[in-house]
């Protein structure tokens, strides 16, 4: 139902089960189950829908405004929440990682930098909710590495949940 009515607010949408596939081409939206979001249960005999709404890599900030926030409008309509077991969360391209794996250490420094300050901004509740909290405190932790190989086994065992996740440096398509 969501994925129809965004697509009659001329946002191109599909439904789908979670996953982590690229979406169609010419789809802006993908709609997914997602079994991690928990519905508020203070009111008892209300049903939630666990869904999970992804956009396709977006270009730029004009591409963002054209989507997100309508997008976010539609699902606010419709009583969309968000609460400790759902959040907000954005995909970046690093090529970077690839070209200059010095970038890798010189972006943790930054955000392991101003991390309080960042956390400072949200919901207490985001710290240790268990999908997006603060660095671990290893300020040197990447001091020594100068290439993708250091750096794959100085984050190996890396965990996705933190604010700033970095498992995905090295892949076919690096993206934080």
């Amino acid at each position: 139902t969501l994925a129809n009515l965004l697509t009659a607010n001329n946002l191109i949408a599909c439904s789908r089960p979670y996953c982590h596939d690229p979406l169609p081409p010419q789809v802006d939206l993908a709609v997914e189950c997602d079994s991690s979001v928990r519905g508020m249960d203070d009111m008892p005999g209300i049903a939630w829908a666990s869904i999970e709404l992804k956009t396709r890599i977006l270009e730029g900030m004009g591409d963002w405004e054209a989507i997100v926030p309508k997008a976010m409008s539609i699902a606010q309509y419709l009583g969309g929440r968000v609460n400790t077991s759902t959040g907000f969360h954005v995909h970046v391209d690093f090529p970077e990682a690839r070209q200059h794996p010095t970038k890798i250490r010189s972006l943790y420094n930054l955000i392991h930098r101003f991390d309080g300050i960042l956390f400072g901004l949200v919901a207490p509740s985001r710290k240790t909710c268990g999908y997006a909290k603060p660095l671990p405190n290893h300020s040197r932790l990447l001091h020594r590495c100068r290439g993708i190989r250091p750096f794959q086994r100085a984050l190996a065992g890396w965990d996705r949940h933190y604010g700033l996740n970095l498992t995905n440096f090295a892949g076919s398509e690096p993206h934080i």
